[in-house]
């Protein structure tokens, strides 16, 4: 049939990887919740994979350039809807985890207390 022929193959694809792109990122965050340990890295390209996400869930919506959506003159109803909010959402985590990331965190602890022993240090005169 016409629409098996023209199924909005490009857009399908799309969303499930905008979905396995989602699902990575979301494990990383779980398992650091969960645990309290998390790499540099890997919280780097949870970000990544969060833009990413975003940016094919956006891209969902080139069902609407479609040959069968030119037919049929689709329009804007919940599902276009909840991609929309699943951009918003995916591109809303990435900010989040990156504006937030315990990784840099903890970097500049340990860097803040390197400095602080190395005031204490400085400021002992040597007799005892």
């Amino acid at each position: 049939s016409d629409y098996t022929r023209d199924s909005p193959t490009f857009a399908r694809l799309a969303g499930l990887t905008a979905l396995l792109a989602g699902a990575f990122s979301m494990s990383v965050l779980w398992v650091y919740l969960m645990f309290g340990r998390t790499s540099s890295d890997l919280w780097k390209w949870a970000v990544r994979f969060l833009v990413v996400a975003a940016s094919l869930q956006a891209l969902t919506l080139s069902f609407f350039a479609n040959d069968v959506c030119m037919r049929n003159s689709c329009s804007i109803g919940p599902g276009s809807i909840v991609s929309l909010v699943s951009t918003l959402s995916w591109a809303l985590v990435a900010y989040e985890m990156k504006d937030n990331s315990p990784v840099v965190t903890t970097a500049i602890m340990t860097t803040n207390h390197q400095q602080q022993q190395g005031r204490n240090n400085s400021g002992k005169s040597g007799v005892e």
